[in-house]
């Protein structure tokens, strides 16, 4: 890589990594403030149902925002003006000792969860190379899981559950801000067609048709990893589970897809494939806690294919045209809203 796109590599990938880092660690936290409130099993179904649902829910308000208002969703401004509403909204979700309050604000978070993805997720396919993008979503991705069970250590592993780690997370949306700083704006087809004249793209029905299976393989492949990896998540009725540990492991995953995108996307895709076997594995496996947490951390391992391959599967087809930039985002929705209704 040149200085230039080495630079421009590392700091959007920079500013999607702490969104990820953010919002996984904010994730776990809200589940353990429900707790306060809420049973085990009601808490992990707003989880991984209505919070998901939500996550989806905001990445298509940004991606409707993209085509109709793409210079105002692809603004920097705007986008921290969405983090310091987040910012708001997180720190009073983790503080509110009402039950209502707690939940409502949850959801209206993880909604702002989905539009600040979609706009990384943009972002990225917007200013990255398309044969690093998907090393550059691996290693963001996996920084994130890392750094949300290093942040769980401290404090005797209960730092997650603290009302101090509102510290930290403020801290990582002012990091973002910085380096946003640095950062630049994302194009759109609509300001290219002011400038160039250029004609509007129609797409032929053979390239349509390729949307439409590819729309229908990523759920397939999300319904197979989902059901899995949902399944091993029942071990946290007993709190046996170590979410943030399993959860680490994720990292190693994300890296090797992300490694082996950058050498060939056929290969990529074999290997997703390949470890769609696991989770049918895991479930004839998972019989006690103990067993499921382990199958639980060894399925993060290969849901780093997955995850990379789903995202990476939009993220190309947005990066051919930037008429289609709005759609970087619509594997990643399309995954939590198989995830939530797999649970």
């Amino acid at each position: 890589m040149k200085a230039k796109s080495c630079k421009n590599f590392i700091i959007h990938t920079g500013i999607l990594a702490l969104q990820f880092l953010i919002c996984g660690s904010v994730y776990i936290s809200q589940i353990f403030h429900l707790y306060n409130f809420y049973s085990v099993n009601t808490a992990i179904i707003i989880a991984l149902r209505w919070n998901y649902l939500a996550q989806a829910f905001g990445m298509l308000i940004f991606i409707m925002l993209f085509l109709t208002v793409p210079k105002l969703a692809g603004n920097r401004i705007s986008f921290s003006l969405l983090m310091a509403v987040s910012t708001v909204v997180l720190i009073i979700s983790l503080l509110s000792n009402n039950s209502i309050i707690s939940v409502v604000l949850t959801i209206t978070y993880n909604v702002i969860i989905g539009l600040s993805s979609g706009y990384c997720l943009t972002m990225l396919t917007a200013h990255i190379s398309k044969r690093n993008l998907g090393i550059a979503f691996g290693i963001a991705y996996a920084f994130g899981s890392v750094g949300t069970y290093l942040i769980s250590l401290l404090d005797k592993g209960g730092f997650l559950q603290s009302r101090n780690v509102i510290i930290v997370y403020v801290l990582i949306n002012v990091i973002i801000l910085f380096i946003l700083y640095y950062s630049k704006d994302i194009p759109s087809a609509v300001s290219e067609k002011s400038l160039t004249g250029a004609k509007t793209v129609i797409y032929s029905r053979e390239k349509l048709q390729f949307y439409f299976l590819i729309i229908l393989l990523l759920i397939l492949v999300n319904t197979i990893s989902s059901l899995g990896g949902s399944y091993q998540v029942s071990v946290l009725d007993n709190a046996k589970a170590n979410i943030p540990f399993s959860r680490a492991f994720y990292a190693v995953g994300l890296t090797c897809a992300g490694l082996i995108s950058r050498k060939s996307r056929k290969y990529l895709a074999l290997t997703t494939f390949a470890s769609l076997s696991y989770p049918v594995v895991s479930v004839i496996l998972a019989g006690d806690a103990a067993v499921a947490t382990i199958l639980l951390t060894v399925s993060y391992i290969f849901l780093g294919f997955v995850s990379v391959y789903r995202s990476l599967s939009a993220m190309d087809i947005a990066a051919e045209n930037n008429s289609l930039l709005a759609y970087a985002c619509s594997g990643l929705m399309l995954s939590r809203i198989v995830e939530a209704s797999s649970t």
